[in-house]
């Protein structure tokens, strides 16, 4: 029994110690040497709200308030420090795991901590740290940036020997997108991305995936996704994305659409969607731009393309077929495929072989909508009807959001004289014969 009393007396002075441990000892008073000491490792103003010790469950120490930045460029608001007891009696200690969290960060708390990766990456090779390291997570990073717009995420890093970086996850807290970083050798870093409705985060475009995965490197201020595949807007897209970063940001990919809702792509790049169906093309595009949210702006893009039962809106051309001189503006012109080169340079476009086809009309030519939405173009439309096949030379005009097509004067001419020579066909004649005095373009 006295064993028994001792037992029991001996574990409530244990538990009382580790209760009133934190409380005993004058922590509140240490802050301010502690945050200057973290000020002069981190070449940074740090300052602490409160901070103290725990022995229960594990022994460590937990700080609220944290702020780094003479500005608060970064504002942590717990830090919690968690030490594998046993390891007290090693020559090197083990801290289990650091866990922050709600963390907000602006573009200033970037540069910093863009610095102190630099300063690690430089520093060199010690055999002991210390103390080692198992594991980092910052919970709920908010990211405060000018172009930006990243949903709040997390932030999981696995240390191994003199606490080298052997895995990073981020993963956004709504579980659209995950990423999955693992040093290699000579300095690369193996991703893997993965992403369910996902929007891109950047202001000036809307793109919105409904899967994305992909598999690459990421070596400096070189990030290469060599294969990409995702689904988006009903269809696919797969190729290779290369980014690299610095003083300017440069983009280049190599993509394949299929059956890409058409529409749905305009909107996401912020234009009105005039032109509709299912697009497959296979496009070759570069951009540089100082800010990233400013690559939309400076798109370089060539492709080949197809698009299927869809229609133009704006401008009905099966109109042409009245041989008038009058504009056409107004309604859509439908059709069962059209095919072209498209041509993207900033925010002017042009398509070269121009060809537009349905069961009722052909369409063929070159348009070119330049910076301030203006068009300008000519296309050869042939359209059936009661007098045979009219083809008629059409000049565009107007804007991309508000086209208008005019038949060209030698055409109107031309079915003048037709129908006075012959009645009824000679419409269609005159216009064919106007039509090969100005010459032809596009499809056969």
């Amino acid at each position: 029994m006295r064993v028994l009393r001792w037992g029991l007396a001996g574990a409530l002075i244990l538990v009382v110690a580790v209760i009133a441990a934190p409380f005993l000892v004058p922590l509140k008073e240490l802050m301010p040497q502690l945050g200057e000491l973290a000020s002069m490792r981190l070449g940074h103003r740090v300052r602490l709200e409160d901070l103290r010790l725990s022995l229960w469950p594990t022994p460590g120490a937990v700080a609220r308030g944290v702020r780094i930045g003479k500005a608060n460029e970064i504002l942590i608001d717990e830090v919690r420090l968690s030490v594998a007891p046993l390891s007290l009696l090693d020559d090197v200690p083990v801290i289990d795991e650091i866990r922050a969290r709600t963390v907000s960060v602006d573009e200033a708390g970037l540069a910093i901590i863009r610095g102190l990766s630099r300063r690690a990456a430089q520093a060199p090779a010690t055999k002991s740290a210390g103390w080692r390291v198992e594991r980092i997570v910052i919970e709920d990073i908010a990211l405060l940036h000018s172009t930006l717009r990243l949903t709040p995420f997390d932030l999981a890093l696995e240390l191994g020997k003199s606490n080298a970086l052997t895995q990073a996850t981020l993963a956004m807290r709504d579980g659209s997108f995950r990423l999955v970083m693992r040093p290699r050798d000579a300095g690369d870093i193996a991703l893997e991305v993965e992403a369910r409705n996902w929007r891109v985060p950047v202001d000036s475009v809307a793109l919105t995936f409904e899967s994305l995965g992909a598999r690459g490197t990421l070596h400096g201020s070189t990030l290469a996704l060599k294969p990409a595949r995702a689904r988006l807007y009903g269809g696919s897209v797969a190729g290779d994305v290369t980014l690299r970063w610095g003083t300017r940001w440069d983009l280049r990919a190599a993509l394949d659409f299929h059956n890409v809702d058409v529409a749905s792509l305009q909107r996401a790049f912020k234009r009105s969607a005039k032109l509709t169906g299912r697009l497959t093309a296979r496009a070759l595009m570069h951009s540089r731009a100082k800010r990233a949210g400013a690559l939309a702006n400076g798109l370089a893009l060539d492709a080949p393309f197809r698009i299927e039962q869809g229609a133009f809106g704006g401008v009905d051309l099966s109109k042409a077929a009245a041989i008038s001189s009058d504009e056409i503006a107004g309604g859509e012109t439908r059709f069962d495929e059209f095919t072209g080169k498209l041509s993207v340079r900033g925010r002017a476009r042009r398509v070269e072989e121009f060809c537009a086809r349905s069961s009722a009309l052909v369409a063929g030519g070159n348009v070119q909508v330049d910076a301030h939405e203006r068009l300008s173009g000519r296309l050869d439309v042939s359209v059936a009807n009661t007098a045979g096949l009219v083809r008629v030379p059409v000049r565009l005009s107007g804007t991309s959001s508000e086209p208008v097509a005019t038949p060209s004067r030698l055409m109107s001419v031309g079915a003048v004289i037709g129908t006075l020579l012959l009645p009824g066909v000679g419409t269609a004649l005159g216009a064919s014969a106007a039509n090969l005095i100005e010459g032809t373009a596009g499809c056969t």
